[in-house]
C-alpha cells in the first residue's frame, strides 16, 4: 500500500471516528434534554402541588379564625356549606411558563366524618365500648364479615396505632377488597379513618389529649355512617338526623343548610322527624347519641391534583388542628382558638393516596 492509501485510511478511520464520537455526544444530549425537562416537570408538579396544598389549607384556617369580637364565626361548627367543603373542590390554575398552566384542584374533607378506628383503645389500653359497638353494627349492616375484637387483639399486641390503611391487612380477614372496596361494593375506607392519631398526656399517660377525637361529626356524616351510631338507631331515627341537614337557614345573609351545633339539635332533629324522645325505648338511643356526635373535626384531608399537559399528579395530607391546652374539647363549649397546624404529607395509596402519581 503506498502513502497516499495509508493516510486515506486512516483519515476514514478518524472520520469514522468522529462520527461516531458525534453520535454518542448527540444522543448524550438528547438523554439530557429529556432527564432535563422531566426533572423540571418534576419540580413544577411538587411546586404546584404544594402550592395548592398551602391554598386549600388558608380555607381550614380562615373558617377557625375568630372574628372582630373575639367569637367564633360559626361556633366551630364543621359543616358541608362551608367554603372549604365545596363538593367538586376548590380549583386554581397558575402559569407555570409561555402558554402552560397548572390546573390544580384541592377536596377537603373532615376526618370526623368517619369513624376513627384508632380510639378503639384508650389510653389505658381498655376497649372503648363506643367505637367497639359503632364498628359492629357497621360491619353488620355493610354484610362486612370481620370481628372487631381482632382489631383489639391486633392493637393490644401491637401497642401502638395505625398510621397507614394497609396496615389492616394485617388483621384476619382483612383483605384487599374489604379494605378498600370492589366493583361497587364500598372498602372499609370509606367508613373509618386513622386520624386524629391518639396522643397520651405527658402528665397522665393514662389519658388522651384529645380524649373525644373518635366522636362522629353529625353535620358532615354519611347516612352509613350515622345509622351505625348506636345498636338502636332505627331508619325513621336516622332520616330524621339526616333530613335536619337539608333544612335551610339565613347564616352570614346566605339561605344554607342547617346543620347541628349543640346537643338539644339532636332533640330537636328527632322530633321534627316524629321520634318521640321522652319514650323510655328512645331516651337510650337520644342519651348515646349525644355522647358519641361531635359538631366539628380536628384533623381533615386535604387532597390536591395537578394537572400539566398529560402530565397528573395527586397527593393528599392530613392536617391536624391543634387546640389550645385548655381550652374544650370536640362536642363541648366551642370556643377554642387554634394553637398550630401541623400537615402529614402522605404517600399515596389508595386512600388516602400514599404515594405520588405521575401518568403521562
Amino acid at each position: 500500500m503506498n502513502k497516499r492509501g495509508v493516510i486515506l485510511l486512516l483519515s476514514f478511520i478518524l472520520l469514522s471516528l468522529l462520527i461516531i464520537l458525534i453520535a454518542q455526544l448527540s444522543t448524550v444530549t438528547a438523554s439530557n434534554k429529556v432527564a432535563s425537562g422531566s426533572y423540571l416537570k418534576r419540580l413544577q408538579m411538587d411546586y404546584s402541588v404544594n402550592s395548592m396544598y398551602y391554598y386549600a389549607l388558608e380555607y381550614l384556617i380562615l373558617d377557625n379564625e375568630l372574628d372582630g369580637n373575639k367569637e367564633r364565626i360559626d361556633n366551630d361548627a364543621d359543616f358541608m356549606a362551608e367554603p372549604w367543603a365545596i363538593e367538586e373542590g376548590i380549583k386554581k390554575d397558575i402559569s407555570i411558563g409561555k402558554d402552560e398552566n397548572a390546573q390544580m384542584t384541592a377536596k377537603i374533607k373532615d376526618c370526623a366524618r368517619y369513624i376513627n378506628i384508632n380510639y378503639l383503645l384508650d389510653a389505658d389500653g381498655k376497649v372503648n365500648q363506643s367505637v367497639h359497638s359503632i364498628l359492629t353494627k357497621l360491619f353488620k349492616d355493610k354484610l362486612i364479615n370481620l370481628q372487631v375484637d381482632r382489631f383489639v387483639d391486633y392493637m393490644t399486641n401491637k401497642t401502638g396505632y395505625f398510621f397507614i390503611f394497609d396496615e389492616l391487612k394485617n388483621i384476619e380477614g382483612v383483605t384487599e377488597e374489604i379494605l378498600y372496596g370492589a366493583d361497587e361494593k364500598k372498602g372499609l375506607v370509606e367508613y373509618i379513618t386513622l386520624w386524629p392519631i391518639p396522643v397520651k398526656k405527658k402528665d397522665k399517660p393514662d389519658e388522651f389529649e384529645n380524649r373525644d377525637g373518635w366522636k362522629i361529626n353529625l353535620n358532615t356524616a354519611s347516612e352509613d355512617v350515622i345509622f351505625s351510631l348506636h345498636e338502636n338507631m332505627t331508619e325513621a331515627a336516622k332520616t330524621a338526623l339526616v333530613n335536619f341537614r337539608q333544612k335551610t337557614q339565613d347564616y352570614k345573609g346566605k339561605n344554607v343548610p342547617e346543620f347541628y351545633e349543640k346537643d338539644t339539635d339532636i332533640d330537636a332533629a328527632l322530633q321534627e322527624g316524629g321520634i318521640n324522645i321522652s319514650d323510655p325505648n328512645n331516651q337510650q338511643l337520644v342519651e348515646e347519641l349525644k355522647k358519641r356526635s361531635a359538631f366539628f373535626s380536628n384533623a381533615f384531608y386535604i387532597e390536591i391534583e395537578s394537572k400539566i399537559g398529560k402530565t397528573l399528579k395527586s397527593k393528599t395530607f392530613v392536617v391536624e388542628l391543634k387546640k389550645q391546652q385548655g381550652q374544650p374539647l370536640p362536642g363541648q363549649a366551642n370556643t377554642a382558638k387554634i394553637e398550630k397546624v401541623i400537615s402529614f404529607p402522605t404517600i399515596n395509596y389508595k386512600f388516602p393516596k400514599l404515594e405520588d402519581i405521575e401518568n403521562k
